[in-house]
């Protein structure tokens, strides 16, 4: 039975960020007491927690989905071509062993997975000596139709894939690199290897 008090008291709040605090007094000040409790106690909060985590998994997910979009038109614009020169069958396997050409031939868990996929990027030491061959048109690059197409969708689809962020808002001609002496800058680092080398 829920018994109620018959006399007047007030009641006291203490508003706070991680707790609220109450008591309830008499006309006397003293605390009241019912149903052999003292009417003053404290209520505490869990402590805020940020948003860092939830912002920085939505900005994943929105990487990732523009990722996978970009990709998607760079594999639209190159397929015609593709079937032009290779014919259905053929595009439908090359992108299928492009897709699957990361996973080793030793992992053993997705053995199989693995088709028997010859990259046309692989006759160069980097992808980026494959561009700069491809700008330059040297003799390095296959003049087979079909493979020169390879080799070029195997150059552009990394650019396409990881092709930086724009999330800084100053202008390019704000950005004062200042001169960038290439040829010393990379003579001091393989004297450093030299050194660490030796070691």
């Amino acid at each position: 039975m829920n018994k109620k008090l018959d006399k007047e008291y007030t009641v006291g709040l203490d508003i706070g960020v991680a707790n609220n605090g109450f008591v309830a007094i008499g006309d006397d000040f003293n605390i009241i007491k019912h149903r052999h409790r003292h009417e003053i106690g404290v209520t505490e909060f869990k402590k805020a927690q940020t948003a860092e985590s939830t912002r920085i998994s939505r900005g994943s997910r929105r990487r990732y989905r523009h990722q996978k979009w970009r990709l998607k038109q760079l594999k639209d614009y190159f397929m015609p071509h593709f079937i032009d020169l290779m014919g259905k069958e053929e595009t439908k396997e090359y992108f299928k062993g492009f897709k699957d050409s990361w996973v080793s031939n030793g992992d053993d868990l997705r053995k199989g997975k693995r088709k028997n996929f010859n990259s046309e990027i692989k006759e160069f030491p980097t992808r980026y000596h494959a561009a700069l061959a491809l700008i330059n048109n040297d003799s390095q690059v296959p003049t087979d139709p079909k493979k020169r197409l390879k080799l070029i969708y195997e150059v552009i689809h990394p650019m396409v894939k990881y092709r930086g962020n724009f999330l800084r808002k100053e202008k390019v001609d704000d950005l004062d690199l200042g001169e960038l002496d290439v040829d010393s800058s990379l003579t001091r680092i393989n004297l450093l290897l030299k050194k660490h080398k030796n070691k």
